[in-house]
């Protein structure tokens, strides 16, 4: 039998996420009380995002990364609750995580990462690049549970590295006009996405990342050898460059006056740069803008995902296949499972849904 936890997330796509988090609440609020604090924010969030939506108010491209933000974080959530069990006992047949649709592809990022990270010190931080529809955020998941050891074996779940990873997604904060109050609300939502209620340690431009570290209830038990992986999705830089490089710069600022000691856990900072690869000015603009963040790694821009990475993908994933197709690749087969045409180049926003469902798919059948 599924877990309760197992049935809510597969409800998330299906079902509308009010009432997704409305039944994590009711199993939270009774088994595992401490969590409800963060389950109540969603709910207020999804509220919001909801309003937003009726009163026809979201910037436009902003409602789709809200949404999806928000059921990351609901499956985050879930994930360290779930991982907290003491009694969690290995099921016979053990569901594949969504997450590993992240694993097609971006190998160049992830070998440019790797060397940098071994390079680097105790805070570091990397810019990435590219159109949205290269999903950055799938990105910083995939490299965030790399450090886990998610990605060890498929057919081991419960197999992880020692190290302890904290995600913190910030997201977007709305560009404001006042330099300082801009830099304020960015610290209060990183505040807030730790757990902590950002007022209560204002005022937060005084406070240094030490602080942060010590006082946040999902960063205090990490040390040496831990991580802590923090997205930063900056509020389109494309439109106002030189406020994002400034404000990249400002922030590695805040960090290294004051760097985090030795037995302090890792500090990776990915910033997210979206431009309009088809813009020539506007990507000539935001690449330029880059290149005024010395301090920040630039990892190799993303691209399009080929054909030929998907099937790569599915061979390492072969389980997921129904067993009635003896092949994991027929082009022009119309009663394939996954059909992308030989020689094409894709977007990960096209690619991950089809992946997700195979996955979902596959779930489903291992009640």
């Amino acid at each position: 039998m599924p877990s309760p936890f197992e049935e809510i997330v597969n409800k998330i796509g299906d079902t509308p996420m009010i009432e997704v988090i409305e039944e994590l609440r009711e199993l939270v609020s009774v088994s595992y009380p401490a969590f409800l604090a963060e389950v109540l924010a969603f709910a207020a969030e999804q509220n919001d995002i909801d309003e937003k939506t009726e009163n026809r108010a979201w910037t436009p491209g902003y409602e789709g990364p809200a949404r999806r933000q928000l059921i990351i974080d609901v499956m985050n959530l879930i994930e360290r609750i779930e991982t907290r069990q003491d009694d969690h006992e290995p099921r016979q047949k053990q569901a594949v995580d969504k997450y590993h649709a992240y694993a097609v592809n971006r190998h160049d990022q992830m070998d440019g990462l790797t060397k940098h990270k071994k390079e680097g010190g105790i805070c570091q931080y990397y810019i990435l690049q590219g159109n949205e529809l290269h999903e950055h955020e799938h990105f910083f998941h995939r490299v965030a549970r790399e450090l886990m050891g998610c990605y060890r074996d498929v057919d081991n779940p419960l197999l992880r590295n020692e190290s302890k990873v904290e995600m913190l997604t910030p997201y977007f904060v709305p560009l404001k006009r006042d330099e300082e109050a801009y830099r304020k609300a960015l610290l209060q939502k990183l505040y807030d996405k730790a757990g902590m209620d950002a007022n209560a340690h204002a005022p937060l431009l005084e406070k240094d990342i030490t602080h942060f570290w010590k006082q946040g209830p999902r960063t205090a038990n990490l040390g040496s050898g831990d991580y802590i992986c923090i997205f930063f999705q900056l509020d389109d830089p494309s439109y106002d460059p030189d406020t994002a490089v400034n404000t990249v710069n400002w922030f590695i600022d805040y960090i290294e006056k004051a760097p985090l000691p030795e037995d302090a856990p890792r500090l990776l900072i990915f910033f997210s740069f979206e431009f309009d690869e088809d813009d020539e000015d506007e990507a000539r603009d935001v690449r330029d803008a880059i290149g005024m963040i010395p301090r920040a790694k630039s990892i190799p821009e993303f691209e399009k995902v080929g054909s030929r990475d998907v099937i790569r993908w599915l061979k390492t994933y072969r389980k997921l296949i129904d067993p009635i197709h003896p092949k994991i690749w027929v082009e022009g087969d119309e009663d394939d499972p996954v059909r992308f045409q030989k020689g094409r180049d894709y977007y990960m926003a096209d690619i991950n849904p089809v992946l997700q469902q195979l996955i979902k798919d596959y779930n489903k059948k291992q009640v």
